[in-house]
């Protein structure tokens, strides 16, 4: 699938609304599946974006991270 050229942070927040609360490992595949040409380190910029942003909260939970939205 080609990706669509909107910003990263608004594909990860849709996908991270849709579920309410997933771990890095599904984020990661789900974008991956969008396209193969994202990388690790744009994710996680995005992922923090949107922490800063007060959309979703970053927890680690052993090697891995939990994304939540965050409820307003």
């Amino acid at each position: 699938m080609t990706w669509d050229k909107r910003p990263l942070h608004e594909l990860v927040f849709v996908l991270v609304r849709k579920k309410k609360s997933l771990m890095m490992d599904e984020l990661w595949r789900q974008l991956r599946e969008e396209s193969d040409e994202i990388g690790l380190s744009e994710v996680k910029d995005s992922l923090m974006k949107l922490e800063i942003w007060g959309r979703i909260d970053v927890t680690t939970e052993a090697d891995n991270r939990r994304i939540t939205l965050r409820e307003e």
